[in-house]
């Protein structure tokens, strides 16, 4: 947790404590204090956020990279069939010729 929202949530704790009678009292500064906790909390997530957006473009490139490597395969796959498929015929061929 952030040192500021922790620094925040003891000061809360310690207006609970004085006020502990007169609730009425701690009304103001603990909504004060909770406001700022929220704006705390809001840069935290900010910052989050933008660190996640970055590691999901990442990982959209590193998609993007292994779709391309995997069309590359499929195309060299298909390549080599075609190309061991012609030579097995050939060898089909040049062996059974001399035969007949």
């Amino acid at each position: 947790m952030n040192p500021q929202s922790e620094k925040i949530l003891k000061d809360m704790e310690n207006i609970l404590h004085v006020w502990q009678n007169n609730s009425q009292g701690a009304m103001p500064p603990m909504t004060e204090k909770m406001a700022q906790l929220l704006v705390v909390l809001a840069e935290e997530q900010e910052r989050s956020a933008k660190t996640l957006q970055r590691q999901t473009r990442w990982l959209i490139g590193l998609t993007w990279a292994i779709v391309g490597l995997t069309v590359g395969l499929l195309f060299f796959t298909i390549v080599l069939y075609k190309d061991t498929h012609t030579l097995i015929q050939r060898e089909k061929l040049t062996y059974d010729g001399p035969s007949k």
